[in-house]
């Protein structure tokens, strides 16, 4: 009997476990009764199966719902979650007990939305999160606990936001990284935390962003880098720490484009540098200010040598087949060539106006050092592979 007893109350401990989830065909919310009816329809639901909608349909915004409180048992959606189509929803208070997405999130065509307070416990989305066409959208606080991204993190067109706190948290990026067209982005600063996208990164037409300031401890990007049509960007900088390495387009595009930045100046940092002495990158660097309106007015650093004036005249000086020395002094000397970050690419013993092929070199900058025959340093200095 006791025993009967026992399984009988275990029994009823368990059942609260399976009425915790829910709807696994999904469910629509279009109007605020049917949010706030939520709890009572499905008293226990703390994680919906399947997808969910709540919003407007693209026929017309929705003009009922004003908050999101009936939700506020929610702890996880198993499915995609959009939030479309508001005319007066000012934030996301109700959600704030939501910790994970399972498939794509979409927060997009808000009227009204201002921020995105009450995602505050939301450290996952197994999918895409997508924020895009929320106008009057001020920043993107609310997302502080977002540490990964399954999919692709997309900011499309929302034209307030002047920069990327509240993502502060977030360290992967699975796939793709895209952040466009938006009017008054300024810089990155709030990703300070970001170290892998998987897949591109393409920063695109965002009309006063300046620097790239908060992508400082990014490290890998797997797939192509896209930096076009920013009018007011000037310094990439930022992206130093970047292995250029990794930075290789998987399908048609080139690896790096850098183009139709009319105020760009400043490219000449580790990654771009590493990246344009690489073998077999591909690149499209054009319609850039002066010092970064090509690879080959790109002047980088050499990295172990400091650039002193020599008596040592290298020429054709940039080259793109076979260059000469003409020195007064030894007879011969002995020429080590590098590569941006001080990788020797050529040691070589000459004599006065010897031809020297550098054609197999990739497109770049390289730094040489000319040492006599008893290995004194006799000077140092740049060519330009064309």
């Amino acid at each position: 009997m006791k025993k009967i007893l026992w399984m009988i109350v275990m029994g009823w401990l368990v059942i609260p476990s399976f009425a915790q989830t829910c709807l696994p065909e999904g469910i629509v919310l279009e109007t605020q009764g049917q949010v706030d009816s939520f709890s009572i329809n499905y008293p226990g639901c703390k994680v919906i199966e399947g997808d969910v909608y709540c919003g407007g349909q693209y026929n017309g915004y929705n003009k009922s719902i004003f908050n999101l409180h009936g939700l506020s048992q929610l702890e996880a959606i198993d499915g995609n979650f959009d939030l479309m189509l508001f005319d007066y929803l000012e934030d996301f208070s109700g959600l704030d007990n939501l910790s994970r997405v399972g498939g794509t999130f979409r927060i997009a065509y808000q009227d009204f939305l201002k921020n995105i307070k009450g995602l505050n416990s939301l450290d996952t989305v197994e999918g895409d999160l997508r924020i895009e066409k929320c106008k009057y959208l001020k920043g993107l606080e609310g997302l502080d606990s977002l540490k990964y991204v399954g999919g692709s993190l997309y900011l499309l067109n929302d034209d307030d936001i002047e920069d990327l706190g509240g993502l502060g948290s977030l360290r992967m990026v699975k796939k793709n990284l895209k952040v466009s067209f938006h009017d008054n982005l300024k810089s990155f600063n709030g990703i300070d935390s970001l170290r892998f996208v998987g897949n591109d990164l393409e920063i695109r037409s965002n009309l006063f962003l300046e620097d790239l300031q908060g992508l400082n401890n990014l490290e890998l990007i797997k797939g192509h880098l896209r930096i076009t049509g920013n009018y007011a960007l000037w310094d990439i900088s930022a992206l130093e720490n970047v292995v250029a390495d990794s930075i290789k387009d998987v399908f048609f595009s080139d690896d790096l484009e850098i183009q139709h930045n009319p105020e760009l100046a400043v490219c000449n940092n580790q990654m771009v540098c590493r990246f344009l002495s690489l073998p077999g990158k591909t690149y499209s660097i054009s319609d850039n200010k002066v010092g970064c309106n090509s690879a080959d007015e790109i002047i980088c650093p050499v990295s172990v040598f400091d650039v002193e004036k020599t008596s040592f005249l290298v020429f054709p000086n940039p080259s793109d087949d076979y260059i000469s020395l003409n020195w007064g002094g030894a007879t011969q000397v002995l020429f080590m060539l590098y590569d941006g970050i001080g990788q020797e690419m050529a040691k070589l013993s000459i004599e006065h106006y010897e031809p020297i092929n550098i054609s197999f070199l990739p497109k770049g900058i390289y730094g040489y050092q000319i040492l006599d025959t008893t290995g004194a340093l006799l000077g140092v200095g740049k060519l330009v592979k064309q």
